[in-house]
């Protein structure tokens, strides 16, 4: 599969699309189906090229497509094995995250955003998601001290 495909879009290569951290380590396979190629494919459509329309090169992915046993031991919290969804932030430094963030938030059509840790002024990391029917559900994290764990809580500016 790896060496058919060379594109996911116009600014993501396959190879960038199934790379994830930690491979070094684990060194398990992360070849997607037709059906996450094609989820894919739409996200970086929707999402991902308007970000480089908008910010230009400076928008990169952290995540992409996680198999399910990859998306359990990385991203226990979040869905990446549909092919769906993408974890992003600005290249260059953080405090450009909080504009992508509204950019998408209120110009594009998504699924699920998440302002990801960080701070209230600007998130660390940006999860967003698309689907068919997407429902724009805006999210941020929040670390429960009491229960150990990070939560998901409407995002209200």
């Amino acid at each position: 599969m790896k060496n058919i495909m060379k594109n996911i879009s116009k600014n993501i290569t396959f190879e960038n699309w199934i790379d994830y951290k930690g491979k070094e380590v684990f060194k398990i396979e992360n070849t997607p189906n037709e059906e996450q190629i094609a989820n894919g494919k739409l996200i970086a459509e929707n999402i991902f090229e308007a970000l480089i329309t908008e910010f230009g090169e400076v928008v990169k992915i952290e995540n992409g497509f996680l198999n399910s046993y990859l998306n359990s031991i990385i991203e226990k919290n979040l869905n990446f094995n549909d092919g769906d969804a993408l974890k992003i932030s600005a290249n260059i430094n953080t405090t450009i995250n909080a504009e992508i963030f509204n950019y998408i938030k209120d110009n594009l059509e998504f699924d699920t955003l998440i302002w990801m840790y960080g701070s209230y002024k600007r998130p660390q990391f940006i999860y967003v998601s698309y689907i068919s029917n997407n429902r724009k559900q805006v999210l941020k994290t929040q670390y429960n001290k009491e229960l150990k764990k990070t939560e998901y809580i409407n995002f209200e500016q």
